[in-house]
């Protein structure tokens, strides 16, 4: 045998030895690709996708931006009465209108019965045959009386949670801008998840990582969580659903008529039957009962006006309240937090391990 046979003979087994090791990594290499050998990633990227995905559709199925209008609307217009000065105002201009409904009722209208020569039983059934809106007011009185106590002591109850409720999540952005913000923020979840599964691993992963970080940083440095439960216990205490609503508004109504006809008819009737003007009968009343003396001041309108506006915002938004009746707005925002925190860690964690994955390779 010739040397150069020789020197092929006594190198193949080294040449059949190099070409089994070559070929044994490269089926390592295609058995722990990209894909096999960062399953951490694989997770993240299918955790994004399936969250972002859901939370999408979860915001278009579930009318995501007509509820958080919906509420916002319902905040702006409780807002003259909700707040700590505004409940303190309604809960003057409360007391000053029950404190002098009562008096006319137990004060002057005995009074003018009275001098009409009228028991309290007869002077109960003249009314209920010649007035009434005033035999309506009279016999609703105790139940507008309370039902007004109910909404002021409501509204003064909630009146710290509003003021954090108004200013959800902060004060120059409304909440359907904040809730659409949000389901964008979810939706490059999902794109990002995509990236990764698709081979863009460190790209994004980065992006999942900074993505969810900085929407979990913003949601708890704004206090968002206790913000919505401050909203949604404010939304629950005005209680604008169609029956309570319309109970409020006809005690309001039976009120305003009661005094309406009291004044305009009542009054000159008596004073016509006493021999007095009108004028003159309010004058030397005022002097006997001056709590219902002061439902003929300037005060006692603007109350009524005041009072007026809070049953015209319940009228307006009961189907607002619809809306938001039920949703859990603090439960979805706790969860938007553990969401954010757990596609961070995980992303970070992965992110990490993709890093020393690439360290060998950079070598």
């Amino acid at each position: 045998m010739t040397d150069a046979g020789r020197r092929r003979w006594t190198d193949a087994p080294a040449m059949s030895h190099h070409v089994t090791e070559q070929s044994s990594v490269e089926v390592l290499e295609r058995a722990t690709g990209p894909g096999q050998r960062r399953p951490l990633a694989r997770w993240a990227g299918i955790l994004a996708v399936m969250i972002g995905s859901a939370g999408v559709t979860a915001f278009i199925a579930g009318g995501g931006l007509a509820k958080a209008s919906a509420g916002e609307e319902m905040l702006d217009g409780a807002r003259d009465s909700a707040t700590l000065e505004g409940s303190a105002r309604l809960r003057a201009d409360a007391d000053l209108l029950a404190t002098g409904g009562f008096d006319v009722l137990a004060g002057e209208l005995p009074t003018i019965g009275s001098a009409l020569g009228l028991d309290e039983s007869e002077l109960r059934a003249l009314i209920d045959q010649r007035y009434p809106a005033m035999a309506a007011g009279v016999a609703g009185a105790v139940d507008a009386a309370e039902t007004l106590e109910t909404i002021v002591a409501n509204l003064e109850r909630n009146a710290v949670d509003f003021e954090r409720a108004d200013a959800l999540p902060i004060g120059a952005m409304s909440l359907p801008a904040a809730t659409v913000a949000t389901m964008f923020t979810t939706a490059l979840l999902a794109v990002c998840g995509l990236a990764v599964l698709r081979g863009a691993t460190r790209v994004g992963l980065i992006g999942l990582v900074g993505i969810s970080t900085l929407a979990l940083i913003w949601l708890l440095a704004t206090q968002t969580p206790q913000k919505a439960a401050a909203a949604e216990r404010v939304l629950d205490s005005l209680n604008l659903s169609g029956e309570a609503t319309g109970a409020v508004a006809d005690h309001f109504d039976t009120a305003v008529a009661f005094f309406t006809e009291y004044e305009s008819v009542f009054i000159p009737d008596a004073a016509s039957a006493l021999g007095v003007d009108p004028d003159s009968l309010r004058a030397e009343l005022g002097t006997l009962h001056p709590a219902a003396a002061q439902l003929r001041t300037p005060e006692a309108a603007a109350a009524l006006e005041n009072i007026g506006e809070d049953v015209n915002f319940r009228r307006d938004n009961i189907d607002n309240f619809r809306q938001v009746d039920g949703h859990p707005l603090a439960a979805v925002t706790w969860a938007s937090v553990v969401v954010f925190a757990a596609v961070a860690a995980v992303s970070a964690a992965a992110l990490a391990t993709t890093g020393r994955d690439r360290s060998p390779e950079q070598h």
